[in-house]
C-alpha cells in the first residue's frame, strides 16, 4: 500500500477521485500516505519492545496507542461514516501488525 500511495504521489495529478468518496484535491494522497506511514511506525515501535500480539483477538489501534479519535481529529472530511471509518481503521493496524509479523 506504501508503494501504491507514493507512486500516486509522484504523479502530480490536480485532482484525486477516490472510489468512496468525492472528488478531492492530490493531498488526500499525502494525508494518506502520513496515516499508514504512522501506524507502520507505531506497529514498528510496538514489536520491538513486545511479543508478537494475537491480532485477532487484541485490539490494533489499543496496541500501539493509535486511536480512531486521534485520526479523525486531523481528518478534513465533514460527514463522514464514524462507524465504518472506526472499523477501517482497526482493520488497516491490524493488516500492518500482520503484515509487519511475515
Amino acid at each position: 500500500m506504501l508503494q501504491s500511495l507514493e507512486r500516486l504521489q509522484t504523479l502530480g495529478a490536480h485532482m484525486v477521485l477516490c472510489s468512496h468518496g468525492t472528488t478531492t484535491s492530490p493531498d488526500v494522497v499525502r494525508q494518506n500516505l502520513s496515516y499508514v506511514r504512522t501506524i507502520e511506525s507505531r506497529c514498528r515501535n510496538f514489536l520491538a519492545s513486545h511479543a508478537a500480539p494475537d491480532t485477532e483477538q487484541q485490539r490494533p489501534s489499543t496496541l500501539i496507542q493509535y486511536f480512531y479519535e486521534d485520526v479523525v481529529d486531523h481528518c478534513s472530511l465533514l460527514g463522514i461514516d464514524h462507524a465504518f471509518y472506526r472499523e477501517v481503521h482497526k482493520q488497516n493496524v491490524r493488516y500492518v501488525l500482520q503484515w509487519l509479523l511475515l
